[in-house]
């Protein structure tokens, strides 16, 4: 199975099938406003085999930080690992200051990728997602103090 990484184009969010996790994000990826934003703001790509199996970017929130997202398919080992690298390259190449991302505080194997993508945690935040469930806050911070 060959996993390509292209450009991330609206009918990707209705051609995703998200992971169990991540099933409450699934009526904003159907609401224009959102995916528009998404699209407009966002600096972002898409991995496909046969399907889609992630989406993923980053959003500027003003020059200096940048909020890092995915929405990720029940997809296998080997594809996630090509996902991972996608990624970590992706991260390794931004030049902003500080990307931050959160992590639903149930989600541990979501936790972890953070981790492996080099995200440290920041702190706890209660009642953060759609549906109320508390999230962690994770952020690369690069030294640019010389």
């Amino acid at each position: 199975m060959t996993v390509r990484i292209v450009p991330l184009e609206a009918w990707h969010f209705d051609a995703i099938d998200l992971q169990e996790a991540q099933q409450v994000l699934r009526p904003m990826l159907h609401n224009d406003t959102y995916r528009d934003d998404l699209l407009q703001r966002s600096v972002a790509f898409t991995a496909i085999d046969d399907t889609v199996i992630a989406i993923a970017g980053v959003a500027l929130a003003w020059p200096g930080r940048e909020v890092a997202w995915s929405l990720l398919s029940d997809c296998g080992p080997r594809s996630f690992l090509k996902i991972h690298r996608a990624v970590k390259e992706f991260l390794n190449d931004r030049q902003t200051r500080r990307i931050e991302m959160t992590v639903d505080a149930d989600h541990d194997k979501a936790g972890r990728w953070a981790r492996l993508l080099g995200f440290q945690v920041e702190g706890y935040m209660q009642a953060y997602t759609p549906d109320g469930r508390d999230a962690v806050l994770y952020a690369r911070v690069r030294d640019e103090r010389g």
